[in-house]
């Protein structure tokens, strides 16, 4: 099946106020994680989390995940901070 994952938060398309955001969800069959290009790590369960400082206007976020077999997949949302 590969990799799967799930930006829980923030949605896509969310308008934010602050500069540094949250950032979580779940990755399943991952060996590799990265959150816009640095890696980031699952507890035991899949889940992550990780604090993001976003500038001003529009930004996308690109979460993507590699499994042990070398299949590979990737999430984006865009979010806005005012």
């Amino acid at each position: 099946l590969g990799p799967g994952i799930t930006i829980e938060t923030p949605e896509n398309e969310s308008v934010v106020a602050t500069a540094v955001i949250s950032v979580a969800g779940e990755a399943r069959n991952a060996a590799w994680l990265s959150l816009n290009g640095r890696q980031i790590f699952t507890d035991g369960e899949g889940l992550w989390s990780e604090r993001l400082i976003v500038p001003e206007g529009m930004s996308i976020i690109l979460v993507a995940a590699k499994d042990r077999f070398g299949r590979e997949t990737e999430k984006r949302i865009k979010i806005i901070r005012n």
